[in-house]
């Protein structure tokens, strides 16, 4: 027995120093250790039966009990030998004969059962890791000259290296520990000015949200700023002037719904001149702004000319005024058919009908008008939409009972608003699903019994969720990040992590108040450090992850990023400080037997009630004692059975072995598969079901289906327009241009382009149109009617202000893509129509709008790989930094 029991006590001995020695040579606290190894669960199950035995003495049988082989290093002799673990067992035998002679006469049935159950499970955990104890043996006896030799492909440097950093890793977990201790201490002896100084914290942080500013346009939301097609729309916007609000509208007859018919007669003609007298003159916003004030205008060389809207559609063609309007069908036909030849149909009309022999218009089943506003005085602009919006109204509006026209619109406002309506419609199942969240925290949150529970505690994680919201869009205001209607997801997000977070905190303090700590601040100190690092850890990742995307120059995508970042970082500063402060003051309730919904009004008198086992209550597993999947017998619920049997086959080679193949695999195949990938979602899907703006698309599809014909802009700079040569080119890049599919019409549309009326107007005074051209630029914008072509010229100034020069100038176009095109299509045009202006030598661009959606959503797919990489780049950094990383083998030794 004698040698038995020293080669006993040389196991536990090799393993303690193995255990020193990974700490860098400090002994384990004793305090409230951390999750145990594989070799410190089996130490801690064989010692804690060998010296907590009685003094009594009882005889038992002997069993057989089984031994480990272990054999001598390849340096060493060949000859093994064998360890005989049957003292061990024989003596927890012997210790559950005395704990059970000593419970009989003074423990209910449940609770001697209950202790049985953990004494047999110290014997299994010595049965089931003998192989564990038996590979620390073998470790612990390797020639260390194995690991220490120089010719292991240098070893020697590399253990060094990552013996000295997991060094660094452990004191500054270490420190992360003494920190988390000092202050879970500091609020749990000071927890009312912890929560004042949350409040202030607060409150500091949500002044910030005075500066928030809203962004609906799709522009500034969804499109890369660094990309090529953004700069074009950023030089366009800077150069010819600010961007307008479009306004459209869809006007066709009510009876076209079960037959069909043409628009093109007296009476709906007349109609849409009225509808149109309607937009521009007599809707009004409360304040009496009506179009006129909100109008976009060309800018005038005269301060003392009357701001003149720029607008045009088909009604032109009779000069809006319904008395010019011919009563013959036939005559209206005959001009429509006229202004065809200069404006593709497609731009206005849907549903257009052809003769088959002349190709002339016959029929058109609607038609598509569209104002312009000047976005300067975004309030005023959103108060006059909302006004039309409600004037045509399909049930309650001016034209919901016509019988000669109906009204399809969308404005500028339109997207956004039934975005939020679609939100704030499923609000209450958002919040339905929080207050469940916090309804089953408030359940399992302590006992169930007036006094233990913590009911009140459970509901704080709403106070918490608000506090982080206040700070965060406080924060995005401070720094002058725009917010959209994205950022209303956010708080879902950080419900979920705040919720995770507390109770791993409430958790941890109860088995603190279990294992007999004291509640002068050690109780809160000791389980801060059990859990801090824990916490700090799935806080840091979920930031990190957050922050990267905030660093991406997508500004929609970043700003709702950096409010979840935001929303992270104050819900990992209350979580360690204001949820324990509550944690705190809620058990000097319990002490005081307060009720658990009135504690200062309701004091309920102690009863002395039978003893519940803690397994009666709740089965967690402890960070207090040791734990194994091993120890987990038949005896303990199916639900603790379930997960040692699980346990167990997770940690089997081959499960691991499979789980990583699977995995990768998995990945692999996700990875290539994301390539395919639809990018893009369209605007129908984002709305509600019941939106007007579905039934706009829907109408839009039907009758405009095939193409989409929207303007084209082509920018010219530093053009010599003095120099014959370079006109002539410029003129041969046109019509290289005009040769492409997408491109409709001529360059100029229908209306010609600035170049060709300012070349009217020198023929006209008798000047040369190379060598007068700059002399007679002023004079030319100062006459009636031209100023509307400064909104297409960059003018280079003289010291009076006078327009000498050219220096850039814009010429318009159509553009026709057809709907089924996809990004990447949309973007070959774009490249292919730019790359004419390198083959003519051309400083300039080619835009239009859909170019810098396509492109964005063509390179979405490197984005996110990108901003992927950073994040896993980042999370891998940590995790290396908070995980464990000791060394095994002795091979950083």
């Amino acid at each position: 027995m004698g040698d038995s029991e020293s080669t006993t006590d040389a196991i536990m001995r090799k393993l303690a120093q193995k255990q020193i020695s990974k700490r860098g040579g400090k002994a384990p606290p004793s305090e409230l250790p951390t999750p145990p190894s594989k070799e410190r669960t089996a130490l801690s199950s064989v010692s804690s039966s060998l010296f907590k035995t009685s003094s009594k003495t009882t005889s038992t049988t002997s069993v057989k009990h089984p031994t480990i082989k272990t054999s001598t290093p390849p340096s060493s002799t060949t000859s093994t030998h064998s360890i005989d673990l049957s003292p061990i067992l024989d003596k927890i035998d012997q210790q559950t004969s005395i704990i059970l002679a000593q419970i009989q006469t003074n423990s209910t049935k449940k609770e001697t059962h209950a202790i049985i159950s953990k004494i047999n499970n110290l014997k299994s955990v010595a049965e089931r890791n003998h192989e564990s104890i038996a590979q620390s043996i073998e470790t612990s006896k390797l020639d260390r000259s194995l690991f220490s030799s120089k010719n292991m492909f240098g070893n020697n440097m590399f253990s060094h290296a990552f013996h000295a950093v997991n060094k660094k890793r452990e004191h500054m977990l270490d420190r992360f520990s003494q920190f988390f201790f000092a202050l879970g201490c500091w609020v749990e002896r000071k927890p009312k000015i912890t929560i004042f100084l949350c409040l202030i914290l607060t409150i500091m942080g949500a002044s910030g949200c005075a500066h928030l500013k809203m962004e609906s346009e799709a522009l500034y939301l969804w499109i890369p700023t660094s990309s090529p097609t953004y700069k074009d729309f950023e030089y366009i916007r800077d150069t010819f002037g600010e961007q307008t609000r479009s306004e459209i509208f869809v006007l066709d007859k009510p009876e076209f719904e079960n037959e069909i018919g043409t628009i093109f007669d007296h009476e709906t003609i007349v109609a849409m001149i009225d509808f149109h007298e309607e937009v521009t003159s007599n809707y009004k916003t409360t304040s009496g702004v009506g179009f006129g004030e909100l109008c976009f205008a060309p800018p005038t060389a005269q301060a003392t000319s009357k701001k003149k809207c720029a607008f045009s559609n088909f009604l032109s063609l009779w000069e809006y005024n319904r008395t010019q309007v011919p009563l013959s069908s036939e005559s209206i036909l005959a001009q429509v058919n006229a202004f065809a030849q200069l404006l593709p149909p497609a731009v206005t009309f849907g549903g257009v009908l052809r003769d088959e022999s002349s190709g002339l218009i016959v029929a058109a089943t609607s038609a598509r008008v569209q104002y312009q506003i000047g976005s300067s005085d975004i309030p005023q602009a959103n108060e006059w939409e909302q006004v039309v919006l409600d004037k045509t109204h399909p049930q309650t509006g001016d034209y919901a009972s016509s019988s000669t026209l109906r009204v399809r619109r969308m404005v500028k406002r339109s997207i956004d608003d039934e975005i939020v309506r679609l939100v704030s419609g499923d609000a209450p199942l958002f919040a339905l699903a929080i207050l469940a969240i916090v309804g089953w925290l408030s359940v399992t949150f302590g006992k169930a019994n007036k006094v233990e529970s913590r009911f009140l505690v459970a509901w704080a994680v709403l106070i918490e969720i608000l506090f982080c919201l206040a700070f965060a869009f406080g924060m995005l205001g401070f720094l002058g990040i725009p917010v959209s209607s994205i950022n209303a997801m956010s708080p879902f997000i950080v419900a979920g992590v705040s919720v995770d977070d507390m109770i791993v905190i409430e958790d941890f303090y109860n088995k603190a108040g279990k294992a007999g700590v004291s509640m002068d601040g050690e109780r809160m100190g000791n389980a801060m450090k059990a859990a801090g690092v824990a916490i700090t850890i799935t806080s840091i990742t979920s930031m990190v992850a957050f922050l990267s995307g905030g660093l991406l120059d997508m500004p929609g995508a970043s700003s709702f990023c950096m409010c979840c970042f935001f929303a992270f970082l104050m819900d990992f500063v209350l979580n360690i400080t204001m949820f324990p402060a509550l944690l705190a003051l809620d058990e000097r309730r319990i002490a005081r037997r307060g009720h658990f919904l009135c504690p200062s009004c309701i004091t309920v008198p102690p009863v002395d009630e039978p003893l519940i086992l803690e397994e009666a209550v709740r089965s967690r597993s402890s960070t207090f004692t040791p734990n194994n999947f091993a120890a987990i017998k038949e005896e303990a619920g199916l639900f603790e059975q379930f997960m040692g049997k699980f346990g167990r086959a997770v940690v089997h080679p081959l499960s691991q072995t499979f789980g990583i193949i699977f995995f990768l695999l998995l990945a692999s195949y996700m990875a290539v598969s994301s390539k395919d990938a639809v990018v893009g979602i369209a605007i129908k899907d984002v709305v509600p079901d019941d939106s007007y703006i579905v039934d706009f698309f829907d109408f839009m599809g039907e009758h405009w289906s095939g193409d989409n014909t929207n303007a084209l802009q082509v920018i010219l700079k530093n053009v010599n327009w003095g120099d014959e040569a370079t006109v002539n080119k410029t003129m041969v890049y046109f019509a290289e241009l005009e040769k492409f599919d997408n491109v409709k019409g001529e360059i100029g549309t229908f209306e010609g382009h600035w170049y060709e009326h300012y070349r009217r107007y020198l023929l006209g005074a008798g000047a040369d149109v190379y060598d007068d051209f700059d002399a007679h630029l002023d004079d030319f914008f100062k006459v009636a009617g031209n100023e509307r072509w400064l909104l297409d010229v960059e003018c280079e100034t003289d010291g009076a202000g006078s327009c000498v020069g050219v220096r850039s100038s814009r010429f318009m176009a159509w553009s026709q893509m057809a709907i089924s095109m996809t990004s990447g299509e949309i973007e070959e045009v774009w490249i292919g129509l730019n790359a004419a202006g390198d083959k003519f030598g051309v400083d300039g661009m080619v835009y239009a709008e859909e170019f810098v959606y396509a492109a964005a959503d063509a390179n979405m797919y490197s984005y996110i790989i990108s901003n992927l990489g950073m994040t896993l780049g980042f999370v891998l950094l940590i995790m290396f930094v908070f995980t464990d990383n000791s060394c095994t083998g002795g091979a950083c030794q």
